[in-house]
């Protein structure tokens, strides 16, 4: 059917694919209905985009002057969605599959809110550890308990602060006795995921204060390395 489109018929439906992606990540967002719905639509949409890119190219090899111009916007306007989707494969691909991220395997900060938050389909708040652990490791070498020479009320105050300054939503604030606890909702900016983040605060025996920190996501297998980059941006700005 597309192969018989004319050459502004194809540079109108590469335009409408383009539109499909922020209609379908607004519904998501907005609950409108379930994410996965969306998931859907882009990867029909990017692949009437493919077909529209091959048909515009071979088409514009015969095409007059007329037809070039939307042939020409046709092959750009596809290759938008071809590019986006195609960036998020490559990043997929760079991170491990994982969506729970933690600066202590051992004990990992327990999440408090975010068990009675997360509902029927999101994923546990359990640690899973082993295979997961592992990934971890050797995806995010780098990734570790955050020492301060500071006093453990001044970092817990300085890590609220950070986490409203952020535009978190703190859900538990516990601040009696160490150590203390910061539990927030971190909401993803295009698609409105959830994903929950949980600070554990206490002094060492070296005049310092050890954070730690665990991000798991609500939904998905691969987070695409936004949790342990939520805990790395966050540790950097409690660091300064």
């Amino acid at each position: 059917m597309l192969q018989r489109l004319p050459a502004e018929k194809l540079k109108l439906v590469a335009v409408f694919v383009i539109v499909v992606f922020p209609i379908a990540a607004a519904a998501a967002r907005f609950d409108v209905w379930h994410f996965r719905n969306s998931f859907l639509l882009f990867a029909i949409a990017t692949l009437v985009a493919f077909i529209v890119l091959v048909l515009s190219v071979l088409k514009l090899s015969r095409a007059v002057e007329n037809e070039s111009k939307s042939l020409i916007a046709a092959i750009v306007l596809s290759a938008l969605p071809l590019g986006y989707m195609g960036l998020n494969i490559v990043k997929a691909n760079q991170y491990p599959f994982i969506h729970d991220i933690t600066t202590d395997f051992e004990n990992p900060p327990q999440f408090i809110a975010a068990a009675t938050l997360r509902g029927e389909g999101d994923h546990s708040v359990d640690y899973a550890g082993g295979e997961v652990a592992a990934m971890q490791k050797a995806g995010y070498t780098d990734l570790a308990p955050l020492l301060l020479n500071r006093d453990a009320k001044s970092v817990y105050s300085m890590a609220k602060a950070a986490m409203i300054e952020k535009g978190w939503k703190v859900t538990t604030d516990q601040a009696q006795t160490e150590p203390y606890i910061l539990e927030a909702v971190d909401t993803t900016l295009i698609m409105g995921f959830k994903d929950d983040i949980v600070i554990r605060i206490q002094s060492t025996g070296d005049n310092q204060t050890r954070v730690d920190a665990r991000s798991k996501s609500r939904v998905g297998k691969s987070d695409l390395g936004k949790n342990a980059q939520r805990i790395q941006d966050l540790f950097m700005q409690l660091s300064r």
